[in-house]
């Protein structure tokens, strides 16, 4: 390949420059370096991450924005001092070499790689929509697709600038496919041509890879999941024995070419490099390749004499997986791999299996032995087959103690989940700076930011721990925040964007109306009538107060949901003569159907574009659930069509599912939290269940759960993070009585915690006072996790009565 001085090139994004001075100290014991040298590698390219100079990384960076190569040469020769002509004699077989392992790329007339235009969501490959790109290599791409009926499957399409071997490797894995007729891989559904280049279609494989499978048991708090974990290490051993008793041999061992779905059943993909050695199936020979790290030392050996490797057989693939059990139960590779290809290659070939203690896991001799055996260096010192191995290691699990996985704990919380507690109701003690001093910023008043919310969670620990003294806190905290409601600032903050043009001035987050339905659950735990019957006429009449947002936490479905959650604590025979909250729930009903009714479907609609719980569709058709659940109120005809349409916008990701954020933006964006994403859908899901019983919804919950479980980010609050999270987690566990559930909440909250306990004010933004933003809300659900069975999502969920 020639390298063409005059077109114009570009670095693609993926390419990372990384000084090697910035490695772990761990990683530059492995390496042979200069100072000043840099790595340069490319995400999801199968090109081996190389260390090089750093003139010649500067001079990569040159190629940042689209230039020639002379045009580089020349920017760089200039800034250096360097003669153009001498770097050009010696940089040129370099950026020769970059060009051909597409390191470089050629730049289109946008300035952009020309690869860039390539298909998208909504875009069509022989007959299935692209719902979204899920892997782009530099060869191949895979999509979930639909098809015609909405049914979704996986397309891997080979790229316009890929090689032929990669249209044959796609070939050969449509071959492979239709063999094993879905014996632990995925079925091959069809395949085909899209602009001359092959594709296939295979069935759609619901879960997380290994290694996020394998992360989620190492970090649990509960020793029992080390047992977990080894009978998910069986499960895939026993996958790849299947393939074996098959003829078939995989050929590519990689954590994350294995998937593990909600019911822990294993799939494996990627198939380009599997070798059929059943005689009587004529497939074409596969080209070797596969991830170094899970090399056997015969394939080292020959690459390392310039040889042609050798075929992959029951002996290597053994290898391979030794050393991918061997990461998924410490989370590191057996031996500290360096990053130069020939160094790793002689670590494979020379070098022992390091104890897990070397990794900070606790030692497990037993089972580490078994890996050792499997990690032989000559084959025949291996087991005799992959079901030779999986039995040792089923046998070597039952040494196991019940030790947990780390000799230091994965996130390790100074204080308990009831010492945090006792922290927050230390801070917030009547006789505290916070007390008699106010809160350091507004909001003052409301239930989200301000004095009303910090009631809300003492009312909580109050009623879980039968505790009169936290009660009388909150009644105090509540008399507090009803001064604080006539003060300026008191339910807005201009510097956030908090003003009543955003908020308005019915909501129970933001307004009068949530310290009126607050002085209402303080008093029915006090057993005062009277002021339980002042404290419901006063939510009645702040919240009939118009307002333009139809929204739970700023406008009208939040007064509807908070009626539903009132109504239900009410006496049966209070019900009767309380005309006004039965009233003002029932105009509310009325007027917000009315508003979100239309013969448009829910993706086509202009004005209500937000889909999640707290600004958008999922929040009001909760709202108008609850209050149907509640009163018995008749629901319109055409509520599940919009429960449906709501249904269809989800995407499939993970063993779970998500829905976007918000319908009005070119690029899609998704959260796992209960404002805009995951979360706030189990609630409304588990209604829709609980209100026509139909097993699609609570399918639909489960697969919301998954997603808050395994979503990421780094906020603990009630609103975006991990207790909200937490809640719906719980919400599901009271559905399905899974315990499972409850322990996934455990988790959360006790992550919450941790994380919540290293975070500074200034991280808070001076809201780590606040239920809904802050520490309060971690420490409402540390409480309501005591007894799980009566835990709410603050003014969202229902309350069981006192």
């Amino acid at each position: 390949m020639q390298a063409p001085i005059h077109e114009s090139l570009i670095l693609p994004g993926e390419v990372a420059l990384v000084p090697v001075a910035d490695f772990p100290q761990e990683t530059l014991s492995q390496l042979s370096f200069e100072p000043g040298d840099v790595a340069i590698t490319r995400a999801r390219s199968r090109t081996p991450t190389r260390i090089i100079s750093g003139d010649l990384a500067g001079l990569l960076r040159e190629f940042s924005s689209a230039n020639t190569v002379i045009e580089a040469i020349l920017l760089y020769s200039v800034k250096n001092g360097y003669d153009p002509r001498e770097m050009l004699e010696n940089a040129y077989p370099f950026l020769l070499q970059m060009v051909g392992e597409q390191l470089l790329v050629p730049a289109g007339k946008d300035g952009e790689p020309e690869n860039a235009g390539h298909p998208q969501r909504g875009d069509q490959i022989g007959g299935y929509t692209i719902e979204q790109v899920l892997h782009s290599l530099l060869d191949t791409e895979l999509y979930q697709v639909r098809d015609n009926e909405g049914k979704i499957y996986a397309l891997k399409a080979a790229k316009e600038n890929g090689s032929d071997l990669i249209s044959h490797v796609i070939k050969h894995e449509a071959d492979v496919l239709r063999y094993l007729d879905g014996t632990a891989v995925p079925r091959l559904i069809t395949e085909g041509a899209f602009n001359g280049l092959p594709f296939l279609v295979m069935e759609w494989c619901p879960g997380v890879t290994a290694d996020e499978a394998a992360q989620e048991l190492r970090e649990s708090s509960d020793i029992s999941d080390r047992a977990k974990l080894a009978r998910l290490c069986f499960a895939i051993i026993e996958a790849y024995a299947a393939l074996h008793d098959r003829q078939t041999i995989h050929g590519d061992v990689h954590p994350r070419n294995i998937i593990i779905d909600a019911d822990g059943q294993v799939r494996i993909i990627d198939f380009g490099l599997a070798r059929v050695f059943n005689e009587q199936h004529e497939l074409t020979e596969p080209y070797r390749g596969g991830v170094s790290f899970f090399c056997e030392p015969e394939f080292c050996a020959a690459s390392l004499a310039h040889q042609n490797p050798p075929r992959a057989d029951l002996k290597s693939e053994q290898y391979g997986l030794a050393a991918l059990i061997y990461y998924l139960i410490s989370g590191a590779n057996y031996l500290d791999f360096s990053l130069e290809e020939e160094v790793l290659w002689r670590q494979i070939l020379s070098d022992d299996p390091l104890p897990f203690a070397h990794h900070g896991q606790a030692p497990w001799p037993a089972l580490e032995a078994v890996l050792h055996r499997a990690l032989s260096k000559a084959p025949q010192d291996r087991y005799d087959s992959v079901a030779d191995f999986g039995d040792a290691l089923k046998e070597a699990a039952e040494h196991h103690t019940g030790e947990s996985f780390t000799l230091a704990a994965v996130m390790p919380s100074e204080r308990s989940g009831d010492d945090y507690v006792a922290g927050i109701l230390e801070r917030l003690d009547w006789d505290g700076r916070l007390y008699n001093e106010g809160l350091p910023r507004p909001p003052y008043a409301s239930i989200e930011y301000g004095a009303a919310g910090i009631a809300y969670f003492l009312y909580r620990a109050a009623c879980t721990r039968d505790d009169a003294r936290l009660l009388a806190l909150a009644d105090l905290w509540a008399a507090k925040a009803e001064r604080l409601a006539v003060e300026e600032n008191a339910f807005t903050d201009p510097s956030i964007d908090v003003t009543f043009d955003v908020i308005g001035r019915i909501s129970p987050f933001h307004s009068r109306s949530g310290l009126f339905m607050l002085r209402f659950l303080i008093a029915q735990a006090n057993g005062d009538e009277m002021v339980q019957a002042m404290a419901l006429a006063a939510f009645v009449n702040e919240a009939a107060q118009g307002c333009g947002e139809i929204d739970v936490t700023l406008g009208t479905a939040g007064v509807l949901l908070n009626c539903a959650i009132l109504y239900e604590l009410l006496p049966d025979e209070e019900r009767a003569h309380d005309s006004g909250l039965l009233d003002l729930g029932s105009r509310v009903y009325r007027e917000l159907w009315e508003k979100i009714v239309g013969d448009e479907a829910i993706s086509q609609t202009a004005e209500l574009t937000n889909l999640g719980a707290a600004h958008g569709w999922a929040g009001i058709l909760y709202a108008i659930l609850q209050w149907s659940a509640t009163t018995s109120a008749e629901l319109p005809d055409e509520f599940e069509a919009r429960l449906q349409q709501l249904a269809g916008r989800a995407q499939y990701v993970g063993r779970g599912m998500r829905w976007p954020w918000d319908l009005d933006h070119q690029q899609l964006t998704f959260m796992p939290g209960w404002c805009n994403g995951s979360a706030g859908y189990v609630f409304l899901w588990t209604a829709a269940f609980r209100m026509f019983g139909d097993q699609e919804y609570l399918d639909l919950a489960l697969r919301a759960g998954w997603n808050a479980w395994e979503g990421g980010g780094p906020s603990v609050s009630l609103c975006c993070g991990l207790a909200g999270r937490a809640y719906a987690l719980l919400n599901l566990y009271r559905q399905t009585e899974d315990e499972e559930w409850l322990e996934k909440a455990r988790e959360l909250g006790r992550r919450a915690a941790v994380l919540s306990e290293r975070s500074t004010a200034e991280q808070f933004e001076g809201f780590e006072n606040s239920l809904y933003k802050g520490q309060v809300g971690v420490a409402t659900l540390l409480v309501d996790l005591e007894d799980p069975q009566f835990a709410a999502m603050p003014f969202f969920e229902g309350l069981k009565r006192a």
